[in-house]
C-alpha cells in the first residue's frame, strides 16, 4: 500500500521489528519512494540479515536529509559495516541517529570514514552507546 505514495516525504516506522520477510517487503516498499526526505527506522532491525536486506535500498534514498536508525544494533555483529556502506551513498543527510545501538569503538572506527564523508551532516546522534 505504501508504495502507491509516490509523493511521500517522510515515513516513520519506529518500533515495528520486522522479521526477514517484512523487511523484504520495506526493502521493495523503499525502492519506490524515492522522494522521501525522513525515514525513522528505530527499533525494528532486528538483526544482520535484516540490514543486509534493507540496505541496498537505503542507498537508493538519495534524497534523505533526515535518518533515525536508533535501538537497532543490540551486539549482533556485523550490522554496522554493512550500514556503514549504505550510508556512503546517502550524501546529503543532515541528520542520523545511530543512539542505542549498543555500538562499541570498533563499530565507531568502521562508521569514521563515513562521517568524513557526510560533509552536510548538522546533527549526529550517538547516545546510548558503548564509545569510550
Amino acid at each position: 500500500a505504501l508504495q502507491q505514495l509516490s509523493s511521500l516525504t517522510s515515513l516513520n516506522l519506529t518500533g515495528n521489528q520486522m522479521k526477514v520477510e517484512g523487511t523484504q517487503k520495506l526493502a521493495s516498499t523503499l525502492s519506490h519512494l524515492t522522494r522521501l526526505t525522513s525515514l525513522n527506522l528505530g527499533s525494528i532491525i532486528r538483526g544482520d540479515e535484516e540490514m543486509r536486506i534493507l540496505a541496498p535500498a537505503l542507498e537508493n534514498l538519495t534524497s534523505l536529509t533526515s535518518l533515525d536508525l536508533s535501538d537497532n544494533n543490540r551486539r549482533r555483529g556485523g550490522m554496522m559495516s554493512t550500514l556503514a556502506s549504505a550510508l556512503l551513498h546517502l550524501t546529503s543527510l543532515t541528520s542520523l541517529d545511530l543512539s542505542w545501538n549498543d555500538m562499541e569503538v570498533e563499530e565507531m572506527k568502521m562508521l569514521a570514514p563515513v562521517f568524513r564523508r557526510l560533509t552536510s551532516l548538522t546533527s549526529l546522534v550517538l547516545a546510548g552507546n558503548y564509545l569510550g
